[in-house]
């Protein structure tokens, strides 16, 4: 059936001469590109076997999803640049180093994630490092699981 009205994106008519971006997934307007923070807009963090390959990869079945460079970044933690001294170049590192920056820079319409379960037991190392690359606070997704269920 159709979708209801509170659904259905309102339309928009493009200027004359306009420029669009267009993928197999997406189309988007030249001038709507750089308009949103370009990084994961999903962190997956969890304990063992709790299903967090699970939901990365069924997030990664939409069509709008776009993988990173690995499944389990570590940007924030292990694999993090203590080199990098401005905000500019951390963010590089762990930005542009593990996500797909320069398609979501000009197709605002992608999302990308980041599934790296151990953040979950190094939140006083990886909460300040997000909060400071990443300041548009991306959607954490916790999965737990009962540890004596899993014990069986």
């Amino acid at each position: 059936g159709a979708l209801p009205p509170s659904v259905v994106p309102p339309l928009e008519l493009l200027d004359r001469g306009e420029v669009v971006l267009q993928t197999r997934r997406s189309i988007d307007r030249v001038r709507d590109a750089n308009r949103r923070p370009v990084g994961p807009a999903f962190l997956i963090i969890g304990a063992q076997k709790s299903g967090t390959t699970a939901v990365y990869e069924y997030l990664h079945q939409h069509p709008l999803v776009l993988r990173g460079a690995r499944r389990e970044s570590h940007a924030l933690d292990w694999r993090w640049d203590a080199k990098a001294k401005t905000l500019e170049e951390k963010r590089s590192a762990c930005v542009d180093r593990f996500f797909p920056a320069s398609k979501l820079r000009s197709h605002p319409s992608l999302l990308c994630g980041d599934s790296t379960p151990s953040y979950l037991l190094h939140g006083n190392l990886v909460l300040p490092r997000l909060q400071e690359v990443m300041p548009w606070k991306p959607k954490v997704i916790v999965c737990l699981r009962d540890p004596v269920a899993r014990a069986y």
